[in-house]
């Protein structure tokens, strides 16, 4: 018989640190000077930071302080990106694919791209050759993540083509506040369902750089759990999981399973909505508690769902998103 075995997914005793991959300035067609963009997150309170500018290496430590990294890597598409030229992927979609790509940093060789080259790949239209693109960019050592699905006109059917992607921008804050397009749970759910597993992300996606009633910087932000800060870890991070989506809601401090058992511990929240498949929705009110806020929650898990994954709502309506959790994964052999 198979039992369901412990596991730590956010370790309270390990150090989070906050972190956007996707930032642009006018080294592509960002509003604000690099040096600039770099300074206004740094004093924002984040720890990482890579520079996506489309199509154009970030590969420098020349910002690098004891508290703040940025990481090596981009935005690319397999399309020209200023001539607007878009994928046709079956029907009426109009499709624009773009990537963030972050060297991994745990290899034992040299990332391949100078910092400042240009990395315009052209590809054909069409699914198969964006998934020999997607799989370019893995052979060279990157991680890769799928921008902003909602706003690229990707359906979760397309999600579900897609190879070689290792996480989905669950959020992007710039696609919702200039275009209402930025949440896309719909889609990346339609995959888990169909046990095609991404991990979520959230980023800025930052551009202008301008006073709005909702301000670029910091609407979109990653979790990173890692024991240090350094360059590897993040890369280790990244590839383990071991980090969580946000737009500014509850800080997730500790998730575990324990003895069949989802425990929470997280930062005052309004509610929480535990999900999983077979459908399952269960919402969880500090009001339905009987408290002021919640801080720590218990479910028990279903051993036949395919995952569960958990969203903190704020008291000002902002989420959090965890990554899910594959139930298949949590049993050992049989004893």
């Amino acid at each position: 018989m198979k039992r369901m075995q412990d596991r730590v997914y956010i370790d309270g005793v390990i150090p989070q640190w906050k972190a956007n991959f996707h930032i642009h300035s006018t080294r592509s067609d960002g509003r604000q000077e690099i040096e600039d963009r770099v300074i206004s997150y740094r004093e924002a309170g984040y720890n990482i930071i890579m520079p996506s500018d489309h199509d154009l290496m970030w590969n420098t430590d020349e910002y690098d302080e004891e508290n703040f990294i940025t990481m090596r890597g981009s935005e690319v598409a397999p399309t020209n990106r200023y001539d607007n030229q878009m994928f046709r992927a079956g029907g009426n979609w109009r499709i624009a694919h773009h990537l963030v790509v972050i060297w991994d940093e745990r290899l034992d060789r040299p990332c391949p791209y100078e910092h400042d080259a240009r990395l315009a790949i052209k590809v054909s239209p069409g699914i198969g050759t964006w998934n020999e693109y997607t799989r370019y960019w893995r052979e060279q050592g990157f991680y890769v993540i799928y921008c902003h699905p909602r706003w690229s006109k990707v359906s979760g059917t397309h999600l579900m083509a897609m190879e070689h992607c290792q996480a989905v921008e669950v959020y992007n804050h710039e696609c919702q506040i200039a275009a209402c397009v930025g949440y896309s749970e719909p889609e990346w759910h339609y995959c888990l369902s169909n046990n095609k597993r991404f991990y979520c992300c959230a980023n800025d996606d930052s551009h202008r750089f301008v006073p709005l009633p909702r301000p670029e910087l910091s609407g979109g932000f990653t979790m990173i759990q890692a024991p240090l800060l350094s360059r590897p870890a993040v890369s280790e991070a990244l590839a383990r999981g071991d980090f969580y989506a946000s737009e500014g809601g509850p800080q997730i401090l500790d998730l575990r399973v324990q003895e069949g058992i989802l425990k929470l511990q997280c930062t005052p929240a309004q509610k929480v909505r535990f999900i999983s498949e077979p459908i399952f929705h269960r919402e969880i009110s500090a009001r339905s508690q009987g408290v002021d806020a919640i801080t720590e929650l218990e479910v028990v898990i279903n051993p036949e769902a395919l995952f569960i994954r958990l969203e903190l709502i704020g008291f000002d309506g902002a989420k959090t998103w965890s990554q899910p959790i594959f139930i298949e994964d949590l049993f050992g052999e049989d004893e």
